[in-house]
């Protein structure tokens, strides 16, 4: 697709014709099936844009997104995180609230990661994870870091958590000062989460349980991470 086609077939008239002169001198050279779907997915999101709003996006940020699109664009839940932040760095109101580094931590994000990270704190800016001690009959034991009472994986999103924290966008209360709480409201937690079906999903790892202690770790969104998710999750 050339710039003529694009402005032509797609967006017609002053939209079409900003977004291809905007981006087609640092994308002509790729692919055409990569162009036409870059073209596509920008235009639909700056679609309710004034193009009187609409900028040229800084090079240090569009060209490393472009290049991370083109590996991980089949990844919907990546692609919507570097789609928000391609559009937000060619909105005049929003592109200052672009930081470079956001694109670092999407690459070194799983779609798994980006799913959670986006529709969690969708929802609510903290919750509750618990560190799990494992004993069995035969007084062996199994510390299980990073659970949370969910229909995910326990490994995966285990995983998920500690990167997520590792990447600086969420906090986890520290694993050796834990919050105390009341032995009753520990009991009840130890429930719910052999409720949840915690044993079940072990077993497919080869685990078993005879019994859990529960240590509850309530973790939250920390201010860089509610930066980056104004910037590439709304």
């Amino acid at each position: 697709m050339d710039i003529l086609t694009f402005t032509g077939t797609l967006a017609a008239g002053a939209l079409g014709k900003i977004i291809a002169d905007f981006l087609y001198p640092i994308i002509h050279t790729a692919g055409e099936s990569f162009k036409d779907k870059v073209f596509r997915m920008v235009a639909q999101k700056l679609k309710d844009i004034s193009p009187e709003k609409i900028v040229a996006p800084e090079p240090y940020v569009v060209v490393p997104v472009l290049q991370a699109l083109s590996y991980s664009f089949n990844e919907e839940h990546l692609r919507d995180l570097y789609a928000s932040l391609l559009v937000k760095s060619m909105t005049e109101d929003t592109r200052w609230e672009v930081h470079p580094s956001y694109i670092e931590v999407i690459k070194q994000m799983s779609p798994f990661d980006a799913r959670f990270f986006k529709n969690f704190f969708a929802k609510s800016r903290s919750g509750d994870m618990y560190d799990i001690v494992i004993s069995k009959d035969d007084k062996t034991t199994h510390h299980f870091e990073r659970y949370m009472l969910t229909e995910d994986d326990p490994f995966l999103l285990s995983l998920t958590l500690f990167s997520l924290e590792r990447l600086g966008l969420i906090y986890g209360h520290n694993l050796y000062q834990p919050v105390l709480i009341p032995e009753g409201k520990k009991e009840e937690r130890r429930s719910q989460i052999f409720a949840s079906g915690f044993p079940q999903k072990l077993a497919g790892r080869k685990l078993t349980i005879d019994d859990i202690d529960v240590t509850p770790l309530p973790f939250g969104i920390t201010y860089y991470g509610e930066l980056f998710y104004k910037t590439c999750c709304e």
